[in-house]
Formats: structure tokens, sequence, C-alpha cells
């Protein structure tokens, strides 16, 4: 096995109706270390998401309306079953980890499940990944953050925002 093919990262990302305590999901995105693509899946509003908590200032950032959340986005407990089989076995990661784990708990709870995974900092991977490759933190971390600046702004969309954090990421071996 290869230094980089034990690499275990996946990083998530989450879109959510508004920011606050209440709020919730309307989209999961992800992208491991092993995959060449993100991947993300709108989430259909779960019966237990209060409707009102819907904020047109966000829905004027991530560009996603309720009509397509109810056209277009999956049921809350196939997004859960997505989550768990492709992110189950890594370590999962994001920029925000508080917030997206509050919404990746919102969404467990709409499921009546516990939460599949943590979501931990993403100090985590960058530390792991200099780890795997013998490359000193400091200089792990510098090539990370050079290359979250020199990137695009976020989409504010879940897959592409994981993305780019992934292919910040993968900066870092190819820096070794």
């Amino acid at each position: 096995m290869t230094k980089l093919a034990s690499i275990d990262i996946a990083v998530i990302d989450f879109e959510a109706c508004d920011l606050g305590a209440e709020t919730w999901p309307i989209e999961a995105g992800w992208i491991r270390w092993c995959d060449l693509e993100p991947r993300s899946l709108l989430i259909r509003p779960h019966s237990s998401f209060q409707r009102d908590l819907w904020s047109m200032a966000s829905q004027r950032i991530h560009g996603v309306g309720l009509a397509a959340l109810d056209r277009d986005g999956a049921d809350a407990r196939f997004v859960f079953a997505a989550l768990t089989k492709e992110l189950g076995d890594f370590c999962v990661v994001s920029d925000n980890p508080a917030v997206d784990s509050a919404w990746l708990g919102r969404l467990c709870r709409a499921c009546d499940k516990p939460p599949p995974f943590a979501i931990v900092d993403l100090d985590e991977a960058i530390f792991r990944i200099g780890d795997a490759l013998s490359i000193r933190p400091h200089v792990a971390v510098e090539t990370f953050r050079k290359a979250i600046i020199a990137s695009d702004q976020p989409p504010h969309r879940a897959g592409p925002d994981a993305a780019r954090l992934m292919k910040a990421l993968r900066a870092i071996a190819s820096s070794a």
C-alpha cells in the first residue's frame, strides 16, 4: 500500500436554510481522498423541519429554493444512509465542525439515528496527511494555507465547497 492510499480523509460540508439553533440542512456534500469528484445531495425538508425558519437571505447565498428542495431533494433517510455508507470508515473533516456537526445532528434526529461519525477540524486532516508523508507540521499547514488563498471563492454549494477544501489538502501531498 502506498502512503497516499493509507490516507483516510473525507471532507464534508452542509448548506442550510439559515443559521441558528433550530435550522436544518438543505444539502450535504462530501469528497473522500480517493474520489475524483465530490458528491452532493439536496435534502427534501423533513416533516420535523420548521419551514418558517427558511431564510431568503440564505437562499440568495446558496441559490437553492424551497420549491427545488421539494422537487429535487432526496429523503432525509436516503441522505443519512449515503453519508453512513460512504463516510463511515473515514476521518471526516470540515472547515466548521461545530456548525456542520449540528446540521448532521439535525439530519440524524429527523431519521431517529445517532450520528454515524464525528466531524473534526481540518487541522486533523492536515496533520494526518503530513504524518503519512513525513511532512513537517508547519510545512503542511503553510502549504494548505497557500492553496486555500490561491483557490476560488467558495460557491456556497456543499459539493464544490468540500472539493475546494480537498484540493487544498491534496496540495500538501503534492508538496512531498
